[in-house]
């Protein structure tokens, strides 16, 4: 079951997140990849076997999210959404 999440830092820009996956399809694609690599970080960093996973490993995952959020937070701040 897929459940929308809403523990990320842009949850106090979710009414404009949701216009803009519903208009933007590139946008949905940056969004969905950010919330599934935000997801998997934690479950590896909550995970019993944290000692198998290599810290250059967590560290590309850091390095991607934060990618992806510095992405999503340009969409938010210069694209203008088209609902008028």
């Amino acid at each position: 079951m897929k459940t929308t999440d809403t523990n990320h830092i842009f949850k106090d820009q979710q009414i404009k997140i949701d216009s803009f996956k519903k208009k933007h399809p590139k946008f949905q694609q940056i969004f969905d990849e950010y919330l599934f690599f935000q997801t998997e970080l934690w479950n590896l960093e909550t995970c019993d076997k944290t000692d198998q996973i290599s810290d250059d490993f967590l560290d590309a995952m850091h390095i991607q999210i934060s990618a992806l959020e510095d992405e999503i937070s340009d969409w938010l701040e210069y694209h203008v959404s088209t609902d008028s």
